[in-house]
């Protein structure tokens, strides 16, 4: 059955209802202009082609901030380097430094500096990453590198305008400028050394080697003492954290290469037992967790010094005290890529014999890393082309595999190193353009 409520009840409790319906809210008038815009933003760097978000928060005139959503006006003072978006969203466009401010009824922000780092890793065919690239607009161009961590971390600097800037790539995508040294800087510093496990970069200066922390952003003297008269410039970095560093005094009777291992925050360094030198150059090679310390012709093990013998040169050490090295009874015999234990050296692979248009070939490992791989390089004079050639290969599962460039790349690579991984660092550059330097980080 249907119930239909008589007219007079009806009327009544639709002014019941008309009664209880709250007042409509007043129409908002335009909120308090802001005192001050505090902007904030993701990150301090940003590599070219990637992006980072900024946010903007208006204050009132007690220092609380307003609330509401606000249409700020986001600018960027150098859009060339780092452009930003209405939203706030910042996009490395080419290497340097741009400030980002927001700004709403006249009033704007603080400035927040972001540093776009020179070139976002770009896969390339064969595997190849392009850590850092000239720039002939902006007039930047890397520099030098040192030696890969093992996990692909590696300190290299770039010059920009005159100063040479120290940046530390961590070996996953990402490149953080850590230093500038300008023109005629106290320190002298000019080329970048390896990266401890703290992520602390030697720093190579004309007279002195430094520490730069990146937690503390302070750079210390690394206190080696000098070898007949000169600094000791040469150094690699333990995975214990440990700073081996050594030079040659040329004697009048024998060369004898000393070295010295320091830790950050130790007041001075130990020195470690002498190791006769042969030739110029000789210094440290690598060093390990378990105090090892390789040099071309002998190892300090234990604090003893053992000499591997005529026949082997040494380049590689792993964490597990493998040495590997290049072994030849002659100039003129076969040459093997073969590892040394306790004065027994055995050959792993036979190297190719040279070409018959080929004189003065050699061989040598560059380094060992710690899953079985090895860095070599290859130098001859050919008949037939002028000057001397080099090229590379990695060692790995039983195969010397190339190292080649990036197409459109000159095969001169200046290779550097090698990381757990099997990725070669390397510089190289397009032939007759100097802002082409690259450098690549590529797995042959």
């Amino acid at each position: 059955m249907k119930f239909t409520a008589p007219l007079a009840v009806s009327a009544l409790l639709m002014l019941g209802l008309a009664a209880c319906t709250p007042p409509a809210p007043p129409t908002p008038g335009p909120g308090p202009s802001p005192v001050g815009i505090t902007l904030t933003c993701a990150a301090g760097t940003v590599m070219v082609g990637q992006t980072l978000t900024c946010t903007a928060e208006t204050v009132g005139g007690q220092g609380s901030a307003l609330q509401g959503q606000a249409a700020f006006t986001f600018t960027s003072s150098a859009p060339d380097r780092a452009s930003v978006s209405a939203a706030g969203v910042v996009t490395g466009v080419s290497e340097g430094t741009a400030n980002i401010t927001a700004s709403l009824a006249g009033v704007t922000s603080n400035a927040v500096a972001v540093s776009v780092t020179p070139g976002a890793p770009a896969s390339q065919p064969g595997g190849t990453v392009f850590i850092a690239q000239g720039s002939s607009t902006r007039y930047t161009l890397p520099l030098a590198a040192g030696p890969l961590r093992e996990d692909g971390a590696v300190a290299y600097t770039v010059l920009e305008g005159s100063s040479t800037v120290f940046y530390v790539y961590d070996g996953k995508g990402q490149s953080e400028r850590v230093y500038a040294a300008p023109l005629g800087n106290p320190e002298k510093l000019r080329l970048p050394g390896c990266v401890d496990p703290a992520g602390n970069v030697v720093m190579i200066g004309e007279e002195q080697l430094y520490v730069f922390s990146r937690a503390a952003a302070s750079l210390t003297r690394v206190p080696f003492p000098p070898v007949d008269g000169q600094p000791v410039l040469d150094a690699v970095c333990a995975s214990d954290g440990r700073i081996v560093g050594s030079r040659t005094d040329f004697g009048s009777q024998q060369d004898v290469e000393y070295s010295f291992e320091w830790t950050p925050g130790q007041a001075s360094a130990l020195a470690l037992p002498p190791v006769r030198s042969g030739c110029t150059g000789c210094s440290v090679r690598e060093t390990n967790a378990a105090g090892d310390v390789l040099f071309y012709n002998g190892l300090i093990r234990g604090g003893q010094v053992t000499y591997f013998g005529p026949g082997f040169d040494a380049g590689g050490l792993s964490e597990t005290g493998t040495v590997w090295g290049v072994a030849a009874t002659t100039t003129t015999a076969p040459m093997y890529l073969a590892t040394w234990a306790a004065g027994a050296v055995t050959h792993e692979s036979r190297l190719p014999d040279p070409d018959p248009a080929w004189s003065g070939t050699q061989w040598w490992v560059l380094e060992a890393n710690n899953t079985g791989q090895v860095l070599l390089g290859r130098q001859y004079e050919h008949s037939g082309e002028d000057g001397l050639q080099r090229d590379y290969f990695v060692y790995r599962g039983g195969t010397l595999v190339p190292v080649v460039p990036p197409a459109g790349y000159d095969d001169d690579l200046a290779v550097i190193s090698l990381d757990d991984q099997g990725r070669v660092l390397a510089l190289t550059s397009k032939e007759n353009d100097l802002f082409s330097t690259a450098l690549i980080l590529t797995t042959p």
